[in-house]
């Protein structure tokens, strides 16, 4: 496919319950006995379903309505019987309309990450039910800045960027964006713009990096030679080998 339509965070879903389990069968395998009780299921070691529970499926299957759509939110009298209970006991007191089912923890854990924003983060124990872990995976993706910025192409620096030191600020810049060259901007109308950016030059220059620096007042537009400037620029890019793609 032309395009990728797999989740950013979909390699950090896993369900270590289940990976566990591709193991033990390479184990069984090799002729090994294997006591399958990690994965939760009380059949798979011999526990017989009592039969009252047997005969309340096979009622339901002959009820019409075991078919029909339950409401949204759950049965009304379930959820007004399981609100009384809970505002028997001391504690917050809640209503039917407090209460939501969902099919299984999962689905439940699921529909809250989805309404979560998208630039919240969750932080949970560890360990913890792998739905969790998996769901926050997939939705912490969402911010990595190679996804929301590489189209503009913007790339934020991932190291500690001391900003109290210009000169090996614009080291740290250059060695990790590996540039070709820098560009210096000098505001006349802000001395505080313009501070240790000389400096910072001065540094790139010793380690042999092309560099260039202009003029303007970023409070008075009059205060700046735009056709000056544009040549000067196009000379610089010219003696890096590069040209102006847009006129």
């Amino acid at each position: 496919m032309r395009n990728n339509i797999v989740h950013q965070g979909a390699g950090e879903l896993t369900y270590e319950i289940r990976g566990i389990v591709d193991i033990a069968e390479k184990i069984k395998s090799l002729g090994q006995e294997i006591y399958w009780e990690n994965i939760g299921d009380p059949v798979a070691n011999g526990y017989q379903i009592p039969e009252w529970i047997k005969d309340i499926v096979k009622k339901a299957v002959d009820n019409n309505k075991t078919f029909a759509y339950n409401p949204t939110k759950g049965l009304l009298r379930t959820r007004e019987f399981l609100a009384n209970k809970r505002n028997s006991k001391n504690g917050a007191k809640i209503s039917a309309d407090d209460i939501c089912f969902f099919n299984g923890l999962g689905d439940a854990i699921s529909k809250i990450y989805t309404y979560l924003r998208k630039e919240t983060r969750v932080i949970g124990p560890s360990p913890a039910y792998s739905t969790h872990s998996s769901a926050e995976a997939a939705h912490a993706a969402f911010i990595k800045e190679g996804d929301l910025f590489a189209a503009k192409a913007i790339v934020f620096k991932k190291t500690f960027l001391n900003l109290d030191e210009p000169q090996l600020a614009a080291r740290q810049m250059y060695e990790d964006w590996k540039c070709d060259g820098a560009i210096f901007h000098l505001n006349r109308g802000c001395e505080g713009w313009t501070r240790g950016k000389m400096e910072s030059r001065l540094a790139l220059q010793q380690m042999g990096v092309p560099t260039m620096v202009y003029e303007g007042n970023g409070s008075d537009r009059r205060d700046f030679n735009e056709p000056q400037v544009l040549s000067r620029l196009a000379a610089f890019l010219a003696s890096l080998g590069l040209s102006r793609t847009i006129d």
